[in-house]
């Protein structure tokens, strides 16, 4: 049974892995590296359980333990070319091919053949065979690879991802673990009308905020980090001399917030619009259900409760009260933001809420909030830089990194060399995103 073995900076999988090559099912114990500079490919693979790692220095994978013996002739997993480049692995069983495609970068590899078609030109790399259950080309196809984060010791016959490692693959790393359940119900997952919930979404567990906050009706929940934060934030606005705050939305299952849009889509019927226009118009001021982020449990209008006596509704004017202004200056302290900010309305596509508070954790309500961004924003911010490092007010040091093509994992464990991972998140648009408090004095490999 062959183990891969990715050890380094960025990013490990350890799995029970049903990989189908050439109509062979396999099943195997693997490490499977996830590294933050490139988008995992997974369009052949199954995963059951994962373990994650995170460290400070490069990633290395093992080779064929049978090639080691030939110098010239050393083998690699194409699968894990195909990582490196972010691209996507088919196979054809009817002439034995696999042909991995990513952007600028096409590699097609036949069973038994001695060369590989690179951008369909032949390039006489040594031998291509299946192995396992798993395609593998000769290493020197990496010279081939549009990477600069690929170094190879071919007297180790270990391939180096980023800078170059001061540990083997032989020894273990002394880090720092973290275990994360239902990260695809995590605290920065998006959802908006492109990236709905879902009609069978419900939170995982729910806190009940009657008697901890002011509330305009019972039953009101959150989830509980988010409630444990929101009780905080309530406390610290009273402190400070603005005890006027009361919550008069919390959590809405599914079926909720679709009596509250149909009945939204029946006043503009009753005013002469067509279905089409009615639902459009209710779509701009009541979340089309399955999209709505109070789904999510982690979603909270906050209003203030003498405006809320003369208005008998949530209104813009809100913004401008002591209680509006004090929420818009420290919400992001507890991890709180203001989700549709008046400027953002062309992106999220709902209206300016003032009251509509959304919880995301530290340190990301700080950045998003300094940066003036929206959650949308932020995602796509976090896509583009695939790892970002920043330091709180408060003087903590994070490193946040985003993993494409991996937002479908569920429960995973973290473990880290430079830190402790304090949360993993699914975004819910497909990608993983993992939030480490660096510590002083990172963690280095045993010897």
């Amino acid at each position: 049974m062959l183990v891969d073995r990715f050890h380094g900076q960025n990013w490990f999988f350890e799995a029970e892995v049903l990989s189908s090559i050439g109509g062979k099912k396999v099943k195997k114990k693997i490490l499977i590296l996830l590294i933050v500079v490139f988008v995992l490919s997974i369009s052949s693979f199954t995963f059951a359980v994962s373990s994650l790692h995170l460290g400070s220095s490069g990633v290395s994978i093992e080779l064929d333990p049978a090639s080691k013996a030939d110098s010239n002739n050393r083998l690699v997993p194409i699968r894990f070319i195909s990582d490196m480049v972010g691209g996507s692995l088919q196979w054809n069983s009817a002439t034995d091919t696999s042909i991995l495609t990513g952007k600028g970068f096409k590699l097609q590899a036949k069973n038994g053949a001695n060369y590989v078609l690179i951008n369909n030109t032949p390039v006489h790399a040594g031998a291509v065979r299946i192995k396992n259950g798993q395609m593998y080309v000769s290493l020197a196809v990496l010279n081939y690879v549009p990477s600069e984060y690929i170094s190879v010791d071919s007297a180790t016959g270990r391939i180096t991802i980023g800078r170059k490692q001061n540990w083997g693959t032989e020894r273990s790393l002394n880090a720092a673990k973290a275990t994360f359940k239902y990260i695809n119900k995590g605290n920065l997952i998006l959802v908006n009308q492109s990236y709905p919930a879902g009609k069978g979404y419900s939170p995982t567990s729910l806190s009940k905020l009657d008697g901890k906050v002011p509330g305009n009706k019972s039953d009101l929940k959150l989830t509980a980090e988010a409630a444990n934060q929101l009780v905080q934030m309530f406390k610290a606005a009273k402190k400070e001399g603005v005890p006027g705050l009361i919550v008069t939305s919390a959590y809405r299952p599914y079926s909720y917030q679709s009596t509250l849009f149909n009945n939204k889509v029946n006043t503009y019927r009753k005013l002469g619009k067509t279905m089409s226009d009615a639902k459009r118009l209710a779509g701009r001021v009541v979340a089309v259900p399955g999209t709505s982020e109070h789904q999510t449990g982690l979603a909270v209008d906050i209003f203030s409760r003498t405006l809320l006596q003369r208005t008998k509704g949530l209104e813009e004017v809100f913004d401008q009260t002591r209680e509006g202004k004090w929420l818009i200056k420290n919400s992001y302290k507890y991890g709180f933001i203001l989700r549709y900010p008046k400027d953002k309305q062309n992106i999220t596509k709902i209206i300016y809420e003032p009251w509509h508070y959304r919880y995301v954790g530290k340190p990301h309500a700080e950045i998003i909030t300094k940066k003036k961004m929206c959650l949308e924003e932020y995602i796509e911010y976090l896509k583009k830089n695939r790892r970002i490092e920043y330091t709180s007010e408060t003087g903590e040091t994070f490193r946040i990194y985003y993993l494409g093509n991996a937002g479908w994992l569920s429960d995973i464990d973290v473990f880290t060399t430079n830190g402790l991972a304090v949360d993993a998140s699914s975004d819910n648009t497909g990608g993983l995103i993992v939030t480490v408090k660096i510590d002083k004095k990172p963690i280095m490999a045993k010897k």
